[in-house]
C-alpha cells in the first residue's frame, strides 16, 4: 500500500518520492489504482490527480496545522491499518 501524505498537494519532496513508487507500482500492477492512498486538503493539486487516477482519498481539514495533523487521516489511517480501535486511541 502506498500512502502519500501532503497537506497542500505541493510539498517536493513527498510528490517525487510519491511519484517513484508510483511508476513502481504502475510496472509491476496492472490495477495499481487499488494499492495507492492520498491524504490531502480538499482542493489540492495532489486531490486532483487522486481524483483523475481513482485513488482513495481521504480529506484533511484546512484549519489543522501540521502539528495537531496526528489526530486526523495522517495519524491515524496508519493506526487503523495496524488495527488499533482509533475511537478509542482519541477519547
Amino acid at each position: 500500500l502506498l500512502i502519500i501524505v501532503t497537506k497542500s498537494g505541493t510539498t517536493s519532496e513527498t510528490i517525487i518520492n510519491g511519484s517513484l513508487f508510483l511508476e513502481l507500482l504502475k510496472k509491476y500492477k496492472p490495477r495499481y489504482q487499488e494499492d495507492v492512498v492520498v491524504i490531502t486538503e480538499h482542493g489540492s493539486p495532489l486531490e486532483k490527480v487522486a481524483v483523475q487516477e481513482q485513488f482513495a482519498l481521504l480529506s484533511l481539514p484546512t484549519t489543522v496545522g501540521g502539528r495537531f495533523s496526528v489526530f486526523t487521516a495522517v495519524g491515524l489511517f496508519p493506526l487503523a491499518l495496524l488495527g488499533i480501535d482509533v475511537e478509542q486511541f482519541c477519547k
